[in-house]
């Protein structure tokens, strides 16, 4: 139970100790007093309906519940032996009961047309989200189209690593959006590098390791974006420090980050590009294994390998771009 629950227990606690203790200390000799003793049965209304609200139905049957057996008891102490008060009296505890559950019912229904509105409002964010990051990988394709499959091949590595490793249904759409837009900083990238067949230079180097930056720039003007960009901005961390651009290491790289890596080499090793041909996936494996650790993040790595062995991530898509032999992967 949480802190706001623990204080409204003790509230209702409080409120209900409060109301049973006037019951016994106030008399009963004159119509007067009698007329008082009415007014604090109808007071044991209040807990009932603040438990009600605090705790939804199951508060406001057990708080009737437990305001019906203090009320008894008052009835058989101070009014034992008054047949004509006491028809009076036990009425009272239906009415308790009543309250209670109707109460109880209104709540749950409130809570659950409030749940409904937050869902929609919810589902609204989401679809716009989806609709900002959607348009930065189309103009990303319209760009470059190896781009944008390699990135749509990344998304499916990336929600099948998130399954594999028990992500919650949120937490594996987070990560496939980031897969998908995880390259679109490359959009401010000149020809001459993002269009490189050959090695870089060390300017060209440079300019390439700008683009987690710029892409976590772009995706954090698109609504809900922020959390994605936090992804998008440390995919090419790597677990001994060497990666870019803040040089992180191990733990200090969010883990959905290290997911995203992982399925990122995959793809680009798999894929075939301008500069190289296609991997088998014997050889990607190898490649990743001997990487693992200092590279890429070892937990990730396994759980690539539980999915590829639970035929949960497909073959590379076919690129139509010609293969140059013997250059280095531009993941």
């Amino acid at each position: 139970m949480d802190l706001e629950k623990r204080d409204q227990l003790r509230r209702l606690v409080l409120w209900t100790a409060a109301i049973t203790a006037a019951h016994l200390l106030v008399g009963t000799q004159s119509h007067l007093v009698h007329g008082g003793h009415i007014l604090l049965g109808a007071l044991y209304m209040f807990p009932v309906l603040k438990g009600a609200v605090a705790f939804g139905l199951r508060g406001g049957v057990l708080t009737a519940l437990a305001v019906m057996a203090l009320y008894s008891v008052h009835v058989l102490v101070s009014w034992s032996g008054r047949p004509m008060a006491n028809q009076d009296q036990w009425a009272m505890l239906g009415a308790y009961l009543f309250v209670g559950v109707s109460a109880g019912v209104l709540v749950r229904q409130a809570d659950r047309h409030r749940w409904e509105r937050d869902e929609v409002i919810a589902r609204s964010a989401r679809s716009e989200t989806i609709r900002g990051l959607t348009s930065l990988a189309i103009a990303l394709g319209e760009r470059d189209p190896d781009s944008l499959r390699h990135s749509e091949h990344v998304a499916r590595v990336c929600e099948a690593l998130g399954a594999e490793v028990g992500l919650s249904r949120h937490e594996i759409d987070r990560l496939r959006l980031a897969g998908l837009v995880h390259d679109v900083g490359k959009i401010g990238i000149a020809d001459d590098v993002l269009f490189s067949s050959g090695q870089f230079d060390e300017q060209q180097r440079r300019a390439m390791h700008e683009h987690p930056l710029r892409a976590a720039a772009m995706v954090r003007t698109i609504y809900g974006g922020e959390d994605i960009a936090a992804i998008v901005e440390a995919h090419h961390e790597q677990p001994d420090g060497s990666g870019y651009p803040k040089g992180l290491r191990g733990q200090e790289i969010p883990f959905a980050a290290r997911l995203l890596r992982v399925a990122d080499v995959f793809a680009a090793l798999s894929e075939m590009r301008r500069y190289k041909p296609a991997m088998t996936r014997e050889s990607v494996m190898e490649t990743m294994h001997a990487m693992s650790g200092p590279s890429i993040d070892r937990e990730c790595f396994e759980a690539l390998e539980r999915a590829l062995n639970k035929g949960l991530i497909q073959d590379a898509p076919s690129a139509a771009s010609p293969v140059v032999q013997g250059t280095a992967p531009h993941a």
